[in-house]
């Protein structure tokens, strides 16, 4: 069984990109069937959810496994996470 990661003793910068390595690590994957096995995509996807962590650190108070279900449920629907209107 995987570690969970304790999200709250890191910095932000370090969080945002420790989420990013295990989002692939646990998905990548789902994340590259979801994109056609377009690598670039994938990892313009990844980059996005890592700056929406940074810019909402908050996120990362919720569970692992509801943050990682809702990011991968962007995924499946081709959405990327921005702070864009």
């Amino acid at each position: 069984m995987r570690e969970k990661i304790n999200f709250h003793k890191m910095t932000t910068a370090l969080t945002a990109e420790k989420f990013k390595s295990e989002l692939y690590s646990q998905k990548g994957t789902a994340l590259n069937n979801y994109f056609a096995g377009d690598k670039e995509k994938t990892l313009k996807f990844l980059t996005s959810v890592a700056h929406c962590v940074s810019v909402t650190p908050r996120l990362l108070e919720c569970s692992q496994d509801s943050i990682i279900t809702a990011f991968m449920k962007c995924a499946e629907l081709n959405i990327f996470p921005s702070s864009v209107s």
